[in-house]
């Protein structure tokens, strides 16, 4: 008896042992944690490199336009565009730029067009399209009848055309007093260095002058050594900062607006953001409008320079300018018309009939 008491005892612990390890474990209170905040650190933005080209002098006013342009793209994207100023052809003449803006080997650029990739830009050689400074902000202003005509043209040519700097109507740099400057059937006695532009040829040799082609980049020492006896391309600005210790007289023809171009390359310009366009397009558009609205006020500011320097200025009325002006448009536009195109020339004369 004794004997199965133990037995059964043993039967019972072992069966003890047996229920508690089959037990669940008793599950401990999880108590939540609160997340531990990581630092999250931002990548940062990757910055847009831009090199935009200049061709003017480093103190003209277009070139410190440039500059002014470059900061306030910074400013407004929080440095995340960065554009360097290449001024004074530091990226090559405008012929070179402008092909590297087509190909897309530079971003952006404020030059002079070349006719050579379209016929079309002739028109920046046309002589007269406008005789006074109220003609020039209606044609050139956003809407404008130039201003819509060059957007398609550089379009066309794989380039953004963003707008103008407006650098003034063309006078005449000269080391000799031309004979009667205010009548154009009268040979002057002056031999002016022109582009090789059939525009500027003609023009000038509708009013006399004679004609010879000088690279820009020998200009200055042409003038020096009387190779030349003066020029036309610029307005009041260039011949101040470039030309004035080699020019005696200024003749204030008007025969040309002198307009550069604000370009991007296609590409690079529709590669961008909708809101980096916006921020480069403001600023740009800024300055293009505040030289429009100012390009006179400063031409007449750097004329009375060159007058500081000894610059003698030969006035002409506004009529007498009037009339060189049909008189030139009469001889040179039915020679252009073929190149430049004649709807758009009878455009531009229904255009002047109603100033």
């Amino acid at each position: 008896m004794k004997k199965v008491s133990l037995i059964f005892i043993g039967i019972l612990i072992f069966s003890l042992i047996i229920f508690v390890g089959c037990e669940s474990p008793v599950e401990e209170d999880v108590v939540d944690e609160e997340p531990v905040d990581e630092e999250v650190v931002d990548e940062p933005e990757e910055v847009i490199e831009i090199r935009l080209a200049g061709q003017s002098p480093v103190d003209n006013p277009d070139s410190v336009a440039l500059e002014e342009i470059a900061e306030q793209v910074a400013a407004d994207s929080g440095g995340r565009i960065s554009i360097t100023v290449y001024p004074a052809n530091q990226l090559g003449d405008y012929t070179t730029v402008h092909e590297e803006i087509m190909r897309g080997t530079i971003e952006m650029a404020l030059i002079s067009t070349s006719p050579e990739h379209d016929d079309r830009l002739l028109l920046s050689y046309m002589p007269y399209i406008a005789e006074n400074y109220d003609q020039v902000r209606e044609l050139y202003a956003p809407g404008g009848f130039l201003y819509d005509t060059y957007k398609d043209i550089h379009n066309d040519l794989d380039a953004e055309f963003l707008g103008f700097w407006a650098e003034g109507l063309g006078v005449l740099g000269t080391t000799e007093i031309p004979n009667e400057p205010a009548n154009p059937e009268v040979d002057k006695g002056i031999l002016l260095r022109v582009p090789p532009v059939d525009g500027v040829r003609l023009s000038v040799e509708a009013q006399g002058y004679r004609g010879t082609e000088i690279a820009y980049a020998d200009l200055f020492s042409a003038l020096e050594t009387g190779i030349a006896d003066g020029w036309t391309g610029g307005g009041d600005v260039l011949n101040y900062t470039g030309f004035r210790d080699v020019i005696d007289y200024i003749v204030p023809v008007n025969n040309f607006f002198e307009a550069t171009f604000f370009l991007a390359s296609y590409d690079f310009w529709h590669d961008l953001a909708p809101e980096d366009q916006e921020i480069i397009r403001n600023a740009v558009e800024e300055k293009s409008s505040m030289s429009l609205e100012q390009v006179e006020v400063i031409n007449m500011e750097y004329r009375e320079r060159m007058q500081e320097e000894g610059i003698e200025i030969i006035d002409l009325t506004d009529e007498e300018v009037s009339y060189i002006a049909e008189y030139v448009r009469e001889r040179t536009w039915p020679q252009l018309a073929e190149d430049v195109g004649e709807d758009l020339i009878a455009e531009l004369e229904e255009i002047l009939e109603g100033f």
